[in-house]
């Protein structure tokens, strides 16, 4: 549960600002134990951008509503070169990917 909220997190600035990031915090509250097999749907959002760190938080809930966990990050951006070598690495079916495509 952690890595996918350490995941949805990361993403939810990485998409608004069109840059990765890595994270500096993570803490999760663990509610309930995840069945295995169970179907859920990990949210995450930006909260906040202090400059040199990006906030942003998430949660794991399934299609009744239970909450099995919750999450509060904080961020380090890459610089656009840093995000750049990023894109460098990074191939979909075998071909490089554009930054847009990548953050959708």
């Amino acid at each position: 549960m952690a890595a996918l909220l350490d995941e949805v997190m990361g993403w939810a600035p990485s998409v608004i600002k069109r840059r990765f990031c890595v994270a500096a915090e993570i803490i999760i509250r663990y509610l309930k134990p995840l069945p295995i097999g169970q179907a859920v749907t990990v949210r995450g959002e930006m909260t906040a951008d202090r400059g040199r760190l990006w906030e942003a938080q998430g949660e794991i809930t399934d299609d009744s509503g239970t909450v099995y966990a919750r999450g509060a990050g904080k961020y380090h951006p890459l610089s656009e070169a840093q995000t750049q070598a990023v894109m460098d690495y990074l191939a979909v079916d075998g071909r490089r990917v554009t930054l847009d495509e990548a953050l959708g």
